[in-house]
């Protein structure tokens, strides 16, 4: 937009305010401030200031400007016109809905600006405590804010207004401003000490204070959660899809969060935020790691976390040690960092002495024992319980395939890649590992046992052999071990079903028997609905317990075993849910995690973690 347009849209905003302006020259009572001290003696006590006057800083004094210090705070000299004008009739502050403004945190709303007529401007809305703000926004000073006003701090000489969001220099004007406006402030914002007498068309002398900086608030926490339960801590790791990183939930064993750890991903940065709060105050996104996220725990209740490290195209694992230290490294990464992708879809397990095991995705890429580009399923196994390097770990090739790019098909997802090894789902049997997963290219499970240095693969449903099924059969496959039955639920997509094979568990895939463990039918649809997205199983004693999004309704089911088949109930239905959900079973109690996804005033993603606790039979 050119510069003459801007200029023609502030006159036309201006032009509002003539009307306070000319009642001020002429010394209106009724837009002057007076403020009572606690005392009862006048701090600011407006006068009627003869024409051509103006009532700043505390007193009269010849009207018109040369500099925006000439003006009182939240407005700016308009040397052409010789006048101060609000900021908030500049374009930028112009709005039709709360999408047009700058920052996130504002909200488009019809207001008087100066005693003029009301215009559509974007402002902060006002509150008490964060409560007054709603998700994603925290109370500064009275205002609700996103990031810290001011980008984090004005320079020396400099006051913040935040309903403007700009820095404005202090009056050089004798007694304008008190000595409280020189101290230094670090780490802070220096703001008015009382916004509504000191900033406006007129205004009393300043004084100021320091502020700490507002944390930085997560909006988008919870894609790729996993949880585990350690003690009295619930534990759950997920992506900050807002910054790209690594972060673990804890929460108390009632379900309320106790805190969010900052894994990976934060840059090493000076802070424009609280140095306490969230990403030590560093609002810069670093590099962007932390999905396909997967969690366990040692006997002493350290966690363990797996993950993908998105832009080094790489599996990385951090360490929890002592007062909250975490140490992250990779294990395994691909050739390049552009092609094919190494560490998704990841699971976690911590062998009684401390051996971390690890199952994961390498897809498009070189793995021994097949010629060229391939795709399969690895698993990588710790040397020590504190790795410290990609040195500390044996990796091993569970089920591999090659892999053909055909130039005919759709490009690949790379949530849902044509590969071998989606999904995977590790459980420990004794020193074993049975590790369950999808495979893209036949679509169907199957489910590996590894011990020692090698796997035995079974498939269990979706090849047609044996009379199993056909067609798109096996994504999100869920392990469970009751007894001598090992169960296996999975998504038969093309039937529309949660399916489940039941058999014996020391020989996967070696006969059992099938069943359907839910299906949904809507009288107002054709068709069955889409169950059994995400699942994922925890074993209560005898009794295996399920959750899994039904993705037509975007509604989170959660399932128990009821003799031989599982009673469904839908556990969350208002809203966008189930999304990323993942079970643990603690005490009688099943502690499950899962994703809302939600969307902003602007229409963008506000997804948020959630974590409810359902009592077992």
């Amino acid at each position: 937009m050119s510069s003459s347009t801007d200029l023609q849209r502030t006159l036309n905003r201006a032009a509002l305010f003539i009307s306070l302006f000319s009642a001020i020259a002429a010394g209106c009572d009724s837009c002057c401030v007076e403020e009572v001290a606690p005392i009862d003696e006048p701090v600011c006590v407006a006068v009627p200031c003869d024409e051509g006057d103006e009532f700043r800083f505390g007193k009269c004094d010849i009207g018109g400007c040369s500099v925006d210090s000439d003006c009182c705070p939240g407005n700016r000299c308009r040397t052409d016109l010789n006048l101060c004008l609000p900021r908030l009739l500049d374009p930028e502050f112009e709005c039709e809905t709360s999408a047009d403004c700058e920052d996130p945190a504002q909200v488009c709303a019809t207001i008087s600006i100066g005693g003029g007529a009301p215009v559509p401007t974007c402002i902060y809305e006002s509150c008490a405590g964060d409560d007054d703000c709603g998700f994603g926004r925290t109370c500064f000073a009275d205002h609700c804010v996103v990031n810290a006003p001011c980008n984090g701090g004005c320079p020396d000489g400099a006051i913040c207004d935040i309903n403007t969001n700009a820095c404005q220099e202090l009056p050089t004007i004798e007694g304008a401003a008190d000595a409280s406006c020189d101290k230094p402030c670090v780490d802070g914002v220096r703001i008015l000490a009382d916004e509504a007498t000191m900033s406006g068309a007129t205004c009393c002398p300043l004084a100021c204070e320091c502020r700490p900086l507002p944390p930085v608030v997560p909006t988008r926490i919870g894609r790729y959660s996993r949880i585990v339960v350690t003690g009295n801590s619930v534990l759950v790791s997920a992506y900050d899809a807002e910054f790209g990183d690594l972060v673990v939930v804890r929460h108390n064993s009632d379900g309320t969060q106790s805190g969010i750890d900052y894994i990976d991903g934060v840059p090493a940065e000076p802070p424009t935020g609280d140095p306490a709060g969230a990403r030590g105050g560093v609002r810069t996104p670093g590099q962007n790691v932390g999905t396909h996220t997967s969690i366990a725990a040692d006997a002493s209740g350290f966690a363990r976390v797996a993950y993908h490290d998105v832009d080094n195209n790489a599996l990385k694992v951090a360490i929890e040690g002592p007062v909250g230290v975490w140490r992250s490294h990779v294990v395994d990464g691909a050739a390049s960092a552009t092609t094919g992708q190494v560490g998704t879809f990841t699971d976690t397990k911590v062998l009684a002495n401390g051996t971390i095991l690890v199952s994961y995705l390498a897809h498009d890429t070189l793995i021994n024992g097949v010629d060229g580009p391939a795709t399969g399923v690895k698993l990588a196994r710790s040397r020590t319980p504190s790795p410290q390097s990609a040195t500390d770990w044996e990796l091993f090739v569970v089920d591999a395939r090659p892999f053909t790019v055909d130039p005919a098909a759709r490009p690949e997802s790379r949530e849902m890649p044509r590969g071998r090894g989606l999904h995977t789902n590790l459980l420990l049997d004794d020193a074993d590992a049975l590790i369950a997963y999808y495979d893209g290219l036949d679509g169907d499970v199957r489910v590996a046992r590894f011990s020692g240095s090698s796997a035995t693969v079974s498939v269990i449903d979706g090849d047609g052999a044996a009379g199993r099924l056909t067609g798109d059969v096996g994504r999100f496959p869920a392990l469970g071990i009751v007894g001598d039955d090992l169960y296996i639920a999975y998504e038969d997509a093309s039937r529309h079903t949660l399916r489940l094979w039941r058999g014996p568990r020391a020989n996967p895939g070696i006969g059992g028997t099938y069943a359907v463990a839910d299906q949904l039918r809507d009288p107002a649809r054709s068709g069955s609905s889409f169950v059994g997205a995400g699942a994922r199983m925890a074993a209560n004693g005898a009794r295996p317990v399920l959750v899994y999004q039904d993705a037509s309704n975007l509604d989170l089911r959660f399932a128990t075993l009821e003799g031989s088949t599982f009673s469904a109930t839908t556990a969350l239905s208002e809203g966008a849910n189930g999304f990323y959900a993942d079970v643990a079973v603690s005490g009688g109690r099943a502690f499950v995690c899962s994703v809302v996804a939600e969307l902003d005033q602007r229409g963008k993603e506000r997804s948020r973690l959630r974590l409810d606790i359902q009592q077992l039979p």
